[in-house]
């Protein structure tokens, strides 16, 4: 299950000039969480994705321009079927 934050943690800063990167200490980083709160977009993409209408035959002019129509319903039923 995918969890609804994302935890990333994120490079502040590095209290040291060009000539300490070769060699850091230890603490030489100053690091902190970075929280992503997905809890309210994923919903709503998910219900957006569900209400799309893709069409049944695909009847272009040139089969060439954009995704396939195969390729766009088939990424649309495992958004689907298989997102938790």
């Amino acid at each position: 299950m995918i969890s609804a934050f994302l935890r990333l943690i994120f490079l502040v800063s590095s209290p040291y000039g060009a000539d300490a990167i070769a060699s850091p200490s230890p603490n030489s980083f100053n690091l902190r969480l970075l929280t992503i709160n997905l809890s309210q977009a994923v919903p709503h993409m998910m219900d957006l994705v569900e209400r799309t209408r893709l069409p049944i035959n695909a009847e272009y002019l040139n089969l060439r321009a954009g995704s396939a129509l195969e390729t766009l319903v088939s990424l649309k039923n495992e958004l689907v079927d298989n997102f938790d």
